[in-house]
């Protein structure tokens, strides 16, 4: 288990794992300079978003599904803008320790969901959330706007 990035429990995690003689199986890696996240998710077979703050939209959950990963992430309304419970990811109920590990055990245990996950969210990533698809959209609203003022 690899964990990218760093927080406020950061180091007490890392210890804790210590303690338990961890370090073979579980590995934090702290902060990764952005032009290498690319080798790491490739490594991965599910990757979780922990944690997300209400109001924003999180870039890494777009380079997991661009990636074509299963995806674990928070059940939150910005996350619902993104992520399709059991079609493009699986979510799980924000700080809820048992509602995570029963979705990633299930994503642990069910190669052929994390597959069908991985590439409904890449489909849907290239589909609805790429620079491209959101200047079609504006140059549609655009289009739109003019035709009603004439």
């Amino acid at each position: 288990m690899l964990f990218l990035g760093d927080g406020p429990s950061y180091q007490e995690l890392v210890e804790f794992n210590q303690q338990k003689g961890n370090e073979e199986w579980i590995r934090f890696l702290g902060r990764i300079p952005h032009a290498q996240i690319q080798q790491y998710i490739a490594m991965m077979d599910v990757a979780i978003s922990p944690h997300a703050t209400p109001y924003s939209s999180p870039m890494k959950i777009l380079e997991y599904m661009a990636m074509e990963k299963a995806i674990l992430a928070p059940d939150m309304e910005n996350i619902r803008d993104i992520l399709e419970d059991g079609r493009t990811a699986l979510l799980f109920k924000p700080d809820d320790a048992q509602s995570l590990k029963e979705k990633l055990l299930k994503l642990i245990n069910n190669p052929d969901l994390r597959q069908q996950l991985g590439k409904n969210a890449r489909q849907d990533v290239i589909a609805k959330f790429t620079w491209l698809g959101n200047a079609r959209k504006t140059a549609e609203i655009a289009a739109k706007l003019v035709a009603n003022h004439k």
